[in-house]
Order: structure tokens, then sequence, then C-alpha cells
């Protein structure tokens, strides 16, 4: 972090909240609005579908559809109201997502000066399906809701706040969260058809864990033992090629990781070595959830900004470069 804690919050309540409080305010008017709305429009949408339940089909998707378009009219109308500027409802979509996108870069260019933010360019769901971490039909549903990129000690990196997803077969299931927080990305000079995926054996999955095990099914990889005791006893270690999975892990290697694993963090992680690339995954609760905040909160902020920093810390103690970069 090139900021301190205390400098950070002088910053944002000084410059930084003063600038975008009013905005924030409004929109957090407005999304109280459509709550109250949707809850409204709920109700009465189930209850037209009790007291036509038994009427033609026609007045029952007429009432349906009378019953959504009444509710996008009232929520346009308050939004207009509430804002005193006659935008529309498409307006206020809009302006949420870029209030939300200057705010954090305006503190990533105070905490990170080397990352830029941004809500897309995300990790696809063909992308994470690569990776190796779960089977496809367990990642039903890949969102990327918050991405960092930027450049640390020479390297490209872009991090992904997500959530992954599936729905079990039956009906009226409902989707299972199967992981959610971050990824982090970055390239290698390995060849990329060299493929290694380690998953965390400690973890606090929904389901069953080894239903979920990806590596087998997607690269075709086979179940290894790395002969080191500790890191064996965390990770679930895949590959493709043997020999070079012994030449990039040497004793010391998986020495420091498991020990990142068991100190630095109170929880487990994956990581994959797969087509160029390789991946991190940090579960966690969800972060900058900025429409979530009463008001412009500097410590929460710093607080979301503080887990990315024990992760890239937790990256550079595993000493990254000596064995991706060879």
């Amino acid at each position: 972090m090139s900021i301190s804690r205390k400098e950070f919050i002088s910053t944002f309540n000084q410059q930084i909240k003063p600038r975008y409080d009013e905005e924030f305010q409004k929109i957090r008017k407005i999304d109280g609005i459509l709550s109250i709305i949707f809850v409204v429009s709920s109700l009465m949408l189930f209850a037209c579908v009790i007291i036509f339940r038994e009427s033609r089909i026609t007045i029952y998707y007429f009432t349906f559809y009378f019953s959504v378009v009444g509710v996008v009219v009232l929520f346009d109308f308050f939004s207009r109201v509430i804002r005193k500027d006659g935008k529309s409802v498409f307006s206020y979509v809009n302006e949420r997502e870029e209030l939300q996108h200057q705010l954090y870069n305006e503190c990533v260019s105070l905490i990170y000066p080397f990352f830029s933010y941004n809500q897309s360019e995300g990790v696809s769901k063909s992308e994470f399906i690569r990776y190796g971490f779960f089977r496809p039909r367990y990642a039903s549903s890949v969102i990327t809701q918050d991405v960092f990129t930027g450049t640390v000690n020479g390297k490209d990196m872009r991090i992904n706040e997500l959530s992954v997803s599936y729905t079990p077969e039956g009906e009226n299931s409902k989707p299972v969260t199967i992981f959610e927080g971050i990824s982090v990305e970055m390239p290698s000079t390995l060849n990329k058809d060299y493929s290694f995926v380690a998953i965390g054996n400690g973890q606090e999955y929904y389901p069953s864990h080894s239903s979920l095990l990806g590596a087998r099914e997607v690269t075709r990889l086979d179940r290894i033992n790395m002969n080191h005791e500790k890191f064996d006893s965390i990770f679930l270690s895949y590959t493709n090629d043997q020999s070079m999975t012994d030449a990039l892990f040497d004793e010391e290697q998986l020495e420091r990781i498991a020990n990142v694993t068991m100190q630095n963090l109170d929880t487990w992680f994956h990581f994959s070595v797969s087509d160029g690339k390789i991946v991190f995954l940090f579960p966690h609760k969800q972060l900058f959830e900025l429409y979530n905040m009463k008001s412009l909160d500097a410590e929460q902020i710093w607080n979301d900004f503080s887990v990315l920093y024990v992760i890239l810390q937790a990256i550079s103690e595993m000493d990254v470069n000596e064995w991706m970069y060879r």
C-alpha cells in the first residue's frame, strides 16, 4: 500500500467524500424506493395469481403484463422526483455504476496506484472452467462483480471479485454457491501445454467437496503426490507432466507455499498453472459493496482494500517469480 490507513481516511473524508456524498445519498434513496416497489409489486402479482387463477389465460397474462409495466412506471416516477432532474430510470442505472467506478478509481489511485478499477472485463465463465478447479456442470453461473487490472513487479495482473454457483437438477431447484471470493490471474512464460492444479483441501464448501473437483474432468490431469507432508496435507495436486512439476516445485518452494497457507492466511486457497497463466482463488465474503453502506465510510473502504493487500503479500511471499518465469 502506498498510503497509510490514517492518511487515506483523512484524504477520503476531506477530498473525496464531499464530492460524491450528495449523489450517493440520492442513489441510496432510490434503491430504498425500488425495494419497497418490488415488495409491493410482488404481493400484487401474487394476489393476481390467486384472484385470476381460474380465469381465461388471456386475462391472466394481461394482468401480469400490466403489473410489470406498472412497476417500471412507478420506479421511473420516484427516481425522477428524488433526483429532481427529470432523467429516466435508465439514466439512474448508468449513473449508479458510474459513481462507483469513479469513486473506487480515486481510492485505488491512492492505495494501489499501479491498479485501475472497473466493473467489466472480468473472468468469463469459459475462462473460469479452463482453470480446472470445478467440473463444468457445477460452474453453471460465474458472476464477476469488481475487477482490478495493473502491473506488479513488471508483470500484468488481473484481480476479480467473483461468485460461482450451480443449480442442481430437479424442479424448483435453487442455485447453490460453490465459491465466493477473489481470483488473481497472472501470465507465465511456462509452456502453455503444461498444467498443474492444486486444490485446497481444508475448504468450507457448501456441497460435498469431492463431487466438485474438476481437474480430472476438465484438463485430464493425473492425481499426484508431491512427497511433501505439509503441502500434501493442505492441497490435492494434479498435473499432466510429473517431471515438469518436480522441476518447478522443489522442497523449499513447497514449504514456502505451505507456510503461507498456514501462517499468513486464515483460510485455504487454490492455484493452477495452465494455458500460460497462473491463477489463485481465495475465498472471502463479498467486498466493495458500496451501496450497502448507509454513508460513504472510509474505514470500510480501507478494510476492503486491505484484503487485497493480504492476498498480494501472500502471493509475494510464495515467490511466484522464482517458479513461474523460468
